[in-house]
């Protein structure tokens, strides 16, 4: 015995195809399925967004950091299942916990900026057991090279 679904799904296509042909009618079928399967909105939110710029950092300093805020704005339990960075010059941690709806979790996220130069944006993509599945989170920053301290010194050569 086969299912209830793929019976009304028969019986819909049956019913269409008379008038508006096979084609048509499965056409018309899978699509209203389809919408009726669309997630709903998002249950993951960012509290204050999901980018963050850093403005000017010294290529000499060893890290920067910031704290992104999730809250589960669903009606389900979900957690965080990994957070991937793009870049070996960035860093995300996270607490892998169950958030029940309302909770909050935070991603750290950690950017080491030695020898990089100029504009740089970094992502990290942040995996949930949640509908919604993925979401990426941005990090920006202007990196300045290194001031030589011997070099900066040493008088200049057209004098």
């Amino acid at each position: 015995m086969i299912g209830p679904l793929p019976y009304i799904m028969f019986k819909l296509i049956s019913r269409f195809a008379t008038r508006f042909g096979l084609r048509t009618a499965t056409l018309l079928v899978l699509i209203s399925a389809g919408i009726g399967m669309m997630p709903a909105q998002s249950e993951i939110e960012w509290v204050d967004g999901r980018e963050h710029n850093f403005g000017t950092v010294s290529e000499s300093d060893s890290v920067v950091s910031h704290r992104f805020v999730m809250r589960n704005g669903g009606d389900e339990p979900f957690s965080i299942v990994s957070a991937t960075p793009r870049c070996r010059c960035t860093k995300a941690e996270f607490n892998p916990r169950v958030l029940q709806p309302g909770d909050t979790t935070s991603v750290v996220v950690s950017f080491f900026p030695g020898n990089i130069k100029g504009n740089t944006i970094q992502r990290v993509a942040v995996v949930t057991s949640s509908r919604s599945r993925i979401s990426y989170l941005f990090i920006k920053g202007f990196v300045i090279a290194q001031t030589n301290e011997a070099e900066s010194q040493q008088p200049d050569s057209n004098e």
